[in-house]
């Protein structure tokens, strides 16, 4: 379950999206796009790919986080003398053992995807509208629509990502103490 030569690796490309700004990587991927595969240029599934490409430090770090915190490897080994085959010890052992760092990291990606513009303007153009192409829009021209909609989705995406927070703090406050109360004490060290 443990490779240092793709951790590596990993680490690097979850590092490229801070070091390359967004609209970089935006006007890269169109490059590459019209160029490889014009057919992809201003669709989904573009903006999906390089919001996932983005996103992909959040959630990778709030993963490995848990995966450290919850020690996965010797959890895995523990299921695999018990006798778990591999996917069994994903999915009844290490998967609960991390699911705050999946929550946290899910939000992060989410908060990222609902608040990116400058990629969605550059992938898709006219073609697709997100959250924020369509509140640059209402704010730009009053006579699309209604006003007002724009401070309604606004205070309701900042109330949705709050509840969300919210959830993820209430169901991981009760396992932080009992882990801090159950852990064992190393010798040579006060408790």
């Amino acid at each position: 379950m443990h490779n240092p030569r793709i951790g590596s690796i990993v680490q690097t490309i979850s590092v490229i999206p801070f070091a390359i700004p967004w609209v970089v990587v935006g006007a890269g991927l169109q490059l590459v796009t019209k160029s490889v595969a014009p057919e992809l240029f201003g669709t989904f599934w573009l903006l999906a790919a390089a919001t996932a490409a983005i996103a992909f430090p959040f959630m990778y770090r709030a993963v490995e986080s848990s995966l450290l915190a919850a020690g996965a490897v010797r959890l895995s080994e523990a299921a695999a003398t018990c006798g778990a085959g591999p996917v069994r010890t994903l999915v009844r052992v290490v998967l609960p053992a991390i699911r705050g760092g999946l929550v946290s990291g899910a939000l992060l990606v989410i908060a990222t995807a609902m608040n990116e513009f400058a990629l969605a303007k550059i992938l898709t153009g006219v073609s697709y509208e997100t959250l924020p192409l369509w509140s640059a829009r209402h704010f730009v021209s009053r006579t699309l629509g209604d006003p007002n909609a724009l401070a309604v989705v606004t205070i309701f995406t900042f109330g949705l990502l709050f509840t969300l927070s919210a959830l993820v703090v209430w169901l991981g406050r009760g396992r932080v103490c009992a882990s801090m109360a159950t852990a064992p004490v190393q010798k040579g060290t006060t408790p």
